[in-house]
This record gives structure tokens, sequence and C-alpha cells, in this order.
């Protein structure tokens, strides 16, 4: 990890991430490419339950997300192959890919880790968001997030206006206006 600043360098607090509650199984359910090669793309991933009417939109790289459109379609990338064969090397060291997580961390950015179950436990490694979807999309291992990755999406409570503005709109005639015109 030689290459981070030390500022990003992750602590194991912040790979496990900062005050986790509940793990919520996560799909992948688009990206978006910018429109210059050099501009960052979107991800979009949202629970798994769709009952859930809520998803995360996160920047990944544009590298990650072309080849993760290709994924998404069932083609093979370099990247998936290299993903295979890490996957293949892992079960012959007596290991599985057991879930890849994406975790908000506590500079207020979001991470990813895999989860390696081997015979003496499970061993987190860290990984870039948009290798994190990779691996689910690619060899079907499941994606986990925390649940408060969504809690900052659930709409404000409405503020009660203040009588100023009830007597105003109380005050408004809407009976003496026209109808629309239909189209």
């Amino acid at each position: 990890m030689d290459w981070m600043c030390s500022t990003c360098r992750p602590t194991r607090d912040s790979i496990r991430g900062v005050g986790m509650t509940a793990l919520v199984e996560l799909e992948v359910r688009g990206i978006r490419l910018g429109t210059h090669r050099e501009q960052a793309a979107v991800a979009l991933v949202a629970p798994r339950d769709r009952s859930a009417a809520c998803a995360l939109s996160f920047f990944i790289g544009a590298g990650d997300a072309h080849a993760l459109g290709h994924e998404l379609g069932g083609e093979e990338t370099t990247r998936s192959q290299a993903l295979q064969l890490v996957s293949r090397a892992v079960s012959l060291l007596g290991g599985r890919l057991a879930a890849v997580h994406l975790v908000p961390t506590e500079f207020g950015m979001l991470t990813g880790t895999l989860e390696i179950e081997t015979p003496l436990g499970y061993v987190s490694v860290p990984a870039e968001p948009g290798q994190v979807l990779a691996v689910a999309v690619r060899l079907g291992v499941p994606l986990l997030g925390d649940s408060s990755l969504f809690a900052s999406l659930a709409p404000p409570a409405a503020e009660p206006l203040s009588p100023m503005w009830t007597g105003l709109l109380e005050s408004i005639d809407l009976c003496g206006l026209p109808d629309p015109p239909s189209v």
C-alpha cells in the first residue's frame, strides 16, 4: 500500500467502516460513462431487495467503468480473466472469496474489501470500489454494503411552515384561476 498517501491510507478501523451497522446485500444496477475518456464515470448500486426505494451513485474511474460495462453484459475482459485467476489461486490455497464490501471510511469516502474465508479465519483485502463491483459482477460473489450508506439518502423531515407562510398560502384563491390549456 505504499502507493497511497498517508492521509488516504486506510487503517484497520477505516476499512472496517466507521460505526458500521447492518450489512445489506447490494446489486450493481448500472454505470454511466463520462462523455470524455478522462472523465470519471458513475456506478449505481442499490439494495437487492427492490422494496427499498434507494440507490447509491458514486464515481469510479473511466477504465473501471468501461470494463464493468462489458462485464455487466456478460462479456469477458482482461480484468475478468485476472479475477478468475485470483479466485482459482485463492481456492487452491484452501480459501474462497466469501463476499465483497463497499465501506464508508472515516474520511467520508467509499472504499472496498474482499472478504476471503481461509481455514484459519477471514482475511479482508482492501480494494477500490470499481474492483469490488467487478468481483461481484464477474464472479457472482455477494456484494454487501453497510446500511449507513443509504441513511443519508432518506428524505429529510418536513419543517413546519411559519405562521406567516401558512397565512399567505391560505389566503390564495385558486378557484379564480383558468383551467390549464389542453394538449
